[in-house]
């Protein structure tokens, strides 16, 4: 299969008990009470079916790398494209978002950073970095009539007290800048 498909869970903390559906998830229905949220990665789209609309609400581009700055990174090298903004900018994956649309599945994207040493950058200065990282997403967003942002910033390490609160102060930039345009 070439898309993931996840499902997100929004629980009240007054919520004890989980009753699990008697639907399957490969139902050809999706309960539209729930997000279920297929990512469709870059380096898959060429093995992925041509419709995965029965089985999900939002379809998830999986994912542009965010570099120290805040910018989408567009380069890995002088002479060669990053994979993710290159397979996005090529057109591979317009199919798939076209036939998202025409059956009401909302397009989202995904952007990335899982090394620990550029996180530490890109938060060391988070409102500079948020207002790159906007600055370039939001256009690429408006283009693609993608929706939502999905943050994937992952670290493996224990962050120190003020990381984690540069990176607070990182996503409300982030998130302020992106209500800001819509």
């Amino acid at each position: 299969m070439g898309v993931g498909i996840a499902y997100i869970f929004v629980l009240h903390p007054s919520i004890l008990t989980f009753t699990p559906s008697k639907t399957s998830l490969f139902t050809k229905t999706p309960d539209k009470t729930k997000e279920v949220i297929g990512f469709l990665p870059y380096w898959l789209i060429s093995k992925a079916k041509a419709d995965y609309s029965p089985y999900i609400t939002n379809l998830s581009y999986f994912a542009l790398t965010v570099d120290t700055d805040g910018s989408i990174m567009k380069l890995t090298s002088p002479i060669e494209a990053e994979p993710g903004w290159y397979a996005l900018n090529s057109g591979k994956a317009d199919s798939f978002f076209a036939t998202a649309k025409k059956n009401n599945v909302e397009l989202s994207l995904t952007v990335f950073n899982g090394d620990r040493d550029m996180i530490d950058e890109l938060v060391s200065d988070p409102i500079t970095h948020a207002t790159n990282l906007a600055d370039d997403v939001i256009p690429v967003m408006k283009e693609y009539e993608f929706k939502e942002l999905n943050l994937d910033i992952e670290s493996t390490k224990d962050a120190s007290q003020e990381a984690r609160e540069n990176f607070t102060t990182f996503m409300k930039e982030l998130k302020n800048k992106l209500k800001d345009e819509g």
